[in-house]
């Protein structure tokens, strides 16, 4: 899609979101207008109302007490007919002062106790009439001269219901004895109070939008009513939300509109009621916002065309011409001069990109040199080796040639670059990069990238080396012919690396164990290749290093073995499928048992029961052999407490411990948190440790081996006798037990010598305040033999094999004598 195109488009939805949003929120701030001022001119309205109601109120009462305590009144009443020509006018006047002061009373009249009205000023002056409406009040002023009565009434001579005051007016007469007797009813005052005076508003005022006002009474229902009927002021009134105690607004639905109700308490029971019809408040809301949308969609068109004309001329033209000439410049650099540069900052784009792209065509040169190389000895790397390797077997196929990849690896670099650090490993390697690139013949060179090419195919025949990391190299010899000439240039490789480095000062030895793949012979493809010569070079590691070897289906077999191995273990160890037994260590002299040996068992459905033989190495090769030590330790701890829990019995297990394990010491780490977890001493354990784990590093095996017998493990010599055997072992390594093999006892009873030797042995060692333990007893002649020459324990199948945890527990269950 063009950049015009894409502008268009974005400008459209950009303009139509921003529309859309805007449209919204003015929707959403109108709609919160127009409901708040709703709300706002109501509850103005009603608070009026309700104070005009209640004032209105409180003034009467207050004018009513004041009028029954006037002296006039009481000299008029009391007087017979002649007060109508002496008193009247001077009363009547009493009662007009009130009537001009307080435009809101229609009326205000002065009764007789039969009813009829004796003085009455109100605008229309009528004959004295009997008081038929409001009997009801009246007789209660009459019967309580204390209190003022008023309520709602609808009187025949105004329009509606009004609210009507009435209180007596009496004398008190001594000759009636007790106070609360002698009171004499002589009239009852009455003011007619209008309602559309209290409920009027300022011509000025919002309010007046109010269409509806009632009042309404808990008892009686709908007293007044203003604007609609009864039954209609009854149904708002009876609105859920309508509030029987505070001031509440509500909506409510009559008649098909929306009604926004006020209800508030006046004096008393009654409630008073404000409504507002939405209606018509919502048609001129409608015409508002249609108003104002209209406007906005003007705004927005005009905006986004104003925009588009102002884009398309200042960034659409401008980069489509930028991008023409950057497609000159890629594919046309001859056409470049005929740029027409623009000023301002496309200009500067322009030139920007110019300088630009000449860098690039550097930096793509200089990086193509470093992907290619490594960085630290300058060799090519291995993205260049697989490269080359494919150019080469591909003119290999062509020209019927073969060729030969030899994989180094550097025997003992990672102890050199541990012990001195990263700096002494690195100028190791850069001087082992220099004798390996002495091996190759005088018409060899080390291959280099061009600047202009990388890996390009050459006629000239030359070996070429790389370094693939590490303490890796890899030499390519092509045109190999026979395979005595590649194992001629592994002989010469082997033979610069016999004399010592000296690095830093300090002289070092290295050796190199190199596996060599013929293609086609071995491999016709890169990755097969490669692999097939790194498994013969871990055969020629395995088979005593500083040695070359070449790749034979046999290692594939060997390698495919190595591999189905780590993947047994590795499921073995996720789904628990290690079995761990424990083998009884007899003390002959009681017949009990003294401990036990934790043993790692796998069975495997495909291979069956696996020798431990085959999967310690492969674990430990793998790393996963720590994993192996911390499930056996684990379920010791398990079957320990087994013991204590049903028989108070705490025997020591013994754990054999591997040369690589001894070397970090992690593990020992991981056993004491597992102790502490299960609550349990470390004098539990006992770690056994084979003579030829300790030649890989004294020095640190022996620390190892103190660090533990200090923090309360005991640890024994396992094997002894055979591999590396070494009486001074016994000296320099500080044991509890000494653990004879079981290939020094096999034929013992027939070797007086060897008899004479091991009984040697067993004294040096009880010297040293050591324990013997004979292992692999397995004929009572051996046993013979055993005794005789004093040794108090042993293991063996003549005593019990390896058992599963249940198995080994039940031995306690059975006679307190191990028989055999």
């Amino acid at each position: 899609m063009k950049l015009r195109a894409r502008l268009i488009i974005t400008l459209v939805v950009a303009t139509f979101t921003c529309f859309l949003s805007l449209a919204t929120a003015l929707y959403v701030e109108l709609t919160a207008f127009w409901e708040g001022r709703s709300r706002h001119l109501l509850d103005e309205s009603a608070s009026l109302a309700a104070a005009n109601v209640n004032g209105s109120v409180e003034h009467t009462l207050a004018n009513m007490r004041l009028l029954v305590s006037e002296d006039v009144l009481d000299r008029y009443l009391s007087m017979g007919e002649e007060r109508y020509t002496l008193m009247y006018d001077l009363s009547a006047k009493a009662l007009s002062r009130y009537s001009t002061l307080f435009p809101e009373y229609l009326e205000i009249v002065l009764l007789l106790p039969d009813g009829v009205e004796d003085i009455r000023i109100a605008e229309d002056i009528r004959s004295p009439e009997a008081e038929p409406a409001g009997e009801s009040l009246f007789q209660q002023a009459l019967q309580d001269p204390y209190n003022t009565y008023y309520d709602f009434i609808n009187q025949e001579r105004f329009d509606g219901p009004h609210l009507t005051f009435y209180r007596a007016l009496y004398t008190i007469d001594r000759s009636l004895g007790a106070y609360e007797n002698n009171k004499v009813v002589k009239g009852v005052l009455k003011f007619t109070v209008d309602m559309k005076w209290l409920m009027r508003h300022d011509p000025g005022s919002d309010a007046t939008e109010v269409d509806a006002t009632f009042i309404a009474s808990r008892g009686r229902g709908v007293i007044y009513a203003s604007g609609l009927s009864g039954t209609q002021a009854r149904a708002l009134s009876n609105t859920p939300g309508a509030g029987v105690d505070g001031p509440s607004q509500y909506m409510a639905r009559m008649m098909g509109d929306d009604y926004l109700v006020d209800s508030r308490p006046l004096i008393g029971d009654w409630r008073l009621y404000n409504a507002m019809p939405f209606s018509e408040a919502r048609s001129e809301f409608h015409r508002l916002l249609f108003t104002a949308i209209v406007v906005l969609v003007v705004v927005f068109v005009l905006l986004g065309w104003f925009i588009y004309v102002q884009m398309d001329r200042m960034i659409v033209r401008p980069v489509k011409e930028l991008a023409t000439a950057t497609y000159h410049i890629l594919h046309a650099p001859d056409k470049a001069k005929s740029l027409r540069m623009q000023s301002g900052e496309i200009g500067r784009l322009q030139q920007a990109f110019l300088e630009m792209e000449g860098q690039i065509r550097q930096y793509t040169r200089e990086l193509k040199t470093q992907a290619y190389t490594d960085s630290l000895t300058g060799l090519p790397n291995r993205h260049a080796m697989a490269h080359m390797l494919a150019l080469l077997m591909r003119r290999n196929e062509e020209r019927d040639q073969s060729l030969a990849l030899l994989f180094i690896d550097l025997d003992g670099f990672k102890q050199i670059n541990d012990v001195h650090g990263h700096q002494v490993g690195d100028s190791l390697l850069t001087a082992v990069t220099g004798r390996l690139s002495s091996v190759l013949r005088p018409s060899d060179v080390i291959y280099q990238i061009s600047e202009e090419e990388a890996l390009e195919e050459t006629d000239e025949e030359r070996n070429i080396l790389f370094r693939l990391g590490g303490d890796e190299f890899t030499i390519i010899v092509p045109n190999i012919g026979a395979r005595k000439n590649a194992a001629a240039v592994a002989q010469r490789v082997l033979d610069q690396l016999r004399a010592p480095f000296k690095v830093e000062g300090q002289e070092t030895f290295i050796g190199a164990s190199i596996g060599i793949a013929m293609c086609p012979d071995d491999a016709d493809s890169v990755n097969d290749l490669i692999k097939y010569a790194d498994t013969a070079m871990y055969s020629a590691k395995a088979h005593g290093k500083m040695r070359f070897e070449f790749f034979s289906p046999q290692l594939e077999h060997s390698e495919q073995a190595r591999l189905a191995m780590d993947n047994l273990i590795s499921k073995a160890l996720d789904k628990d499928e290690f079995t761990i037994c424990f083998q009884p260590i007899i003390d002959l002299r009681t017949r009990h048992l003294a401990g036990f040996e934790a043993l790692a068992r796998l069975y495997s459905e495909q291979y069956g029961w696996v020798s431990p033989l085959d999967f310690v190495p492969a674990a430990e090769k793998r790393g996963m052999i720590d994993h192996i030590t911390i499930l056996v330790a684990s379920h010791a701890c398990e079957f320990v407490k087994a013991l204590e829990e049903k028989y108070q019995l705490q025997p020591s297990v013994s754990l054999n411990i591997t040369a690589g394990q001894l070397a970090t010491g992690d593990v020992f780490d991981k056993i004491n948190q597992l102790l502490v977890n299960f609550g349990m001493s470390r004098n539990i354990f006992e770690f056994e440790v084979t003579e030829s784990a300790l030649f890989e590093d004294r020095k640190g095996c022996a620390m190892t081996l103190d660090k533990l017998r200090n923090q309360g493990f005991r640890v024994s010599l396992d094997n002894f006798g055979v591999g590396y055997s070494s009486l001074s072992h016994l000296k320099k390594f500080s044991f509890n037990t000494l653990k004879i093999d079981r290939s020094f006892l096999r034929d013992l009873h027939d070797d007086e010598a060897g008899q004479a030797i091991l009984s040697s042995i067993i004294a040096m060692a009880r010297k040293m305040d050591m324990a013997v333990v004979a292992e692999g007893i397995e004929t009572i002649q051996q046993l013979e033999v055993v005794e005789s020459l004093g040794i108090h324990l042993a293991q063996g199948y003549l005593f019990s094999p390896p058992l599963p945890a249940e198995a080994a527990l039940a031995l306690y269950e059975q006679d307190s004598a191990i028989r055999y």
